[in-house]
């Protein structure tokens, strides 16, 4: 006797347009989330070693000044990425009309659109969130240092985080989807780099990803909120004691 069984399949397994996506969305993460992090903690550890900053303090709110620099940062980012952004889409109306290139391209066109509307649901969102609460651990990392040469290596646990939630999400391209990573999925700072990716392979849905979403934004809320208030009480910390000794002085004055 011969039986078949049938299963229905959605193609994923190994589809080109997952995998381009893949790698463009977690590459793009890890490359803002280093890059800015290391950015800020020395941009506000500089500020910190000079004298400026007890003007500024005396003149206006320190929480408002910590609200301003973060803004500023972020209006550096966003400039960054539209220029990369209307780079590529210059390309790509661009290409139609290249000759040699607008055969290639028009066959692909189809897989591009995908990859493209892949990269503006989910992951654009998550990669924001990340980008929010990375950076605002990087101020408060840059003002736990008395010497901007040591900003790098107050962010340390910053960058170490990132890393590891870069290897993970590469990790999940040939893993499935283990339990561990269901968990982690829902942890802020790592669930920015493995949720997208399991919602790209169909294993969590839109609200298990909505979810997660609003737990990472419940931990910018709360951070942001608690950085503002001892943030001007860091700054003004000039002694070299080191990072964890700054950090007590800042709760306790």
């Amino acid at each position: 006797d011969f039986k078949q069984t049938i299963k229905q399949s959605d193609g994923s397994a190994d589809n080109p347009v997952q995998e381009i996506t893949f790698f463009i969305l977690i590459f793009l993460l890890y490359f803002l989330v280093l890059t800015y992090v290391q950015v800020t903690a020395q941009d506000i550890a500089t500020e910190k070693g000079t004298k400026m900053m007890e003007v500024i303090f005396s003149s206006m709110p320190g929480g408002d000044y910590f609200i301003g620099k973060i803004l500023g940062i972020f209006g550096e980012i966003i400039t960054q990425v539209l220029i990369y952004a209307l780079g590529l889409a210059g390309c790509y109306y661009a290409a139609p009309y290249i000759g040699g290139v607008s055969d290639s391209f028009n066959k692909f066109k189809p897989m591009i659109d995908q990859v493209v509307g892949n990269l503006l649901s989910w992951g654009l969102l998550f990669t924001v969130l990340a980008l929010v609460l990375f950076i605002i651990f990087a101020a408060f990392c840059g003002a736990l240092t008395a010497k901007s040469e040591n900003a790098n290596k107050a962010v340390s646990p910053l960058t170490t985080v990132g890393i590891v939630g870069f290897l993970i999400a590469i990790n999940l391209q040939s893993a499935g989807d283990p339990i561990w990573a269901k968990i982690l999925s829902y942890v802020p700072f790592l669930s920015s780099f493995i949720m997208p990716m399991r919602v790209l392979k169909g294993n969590a849905t839109g609200f298990e990803a909505g979810i997660s979403a609003v737990a990472a934004l419940l931990a910018i809320v709360i951070s942001f909120m608690w950085i503002r208030r001892i943030y001007p009480k860091l700054i003004l910390q000039t002694d070299d004691l080191g990072p964890w000794q700054n950090f007590k002085r800042g709760l306790l004055n």
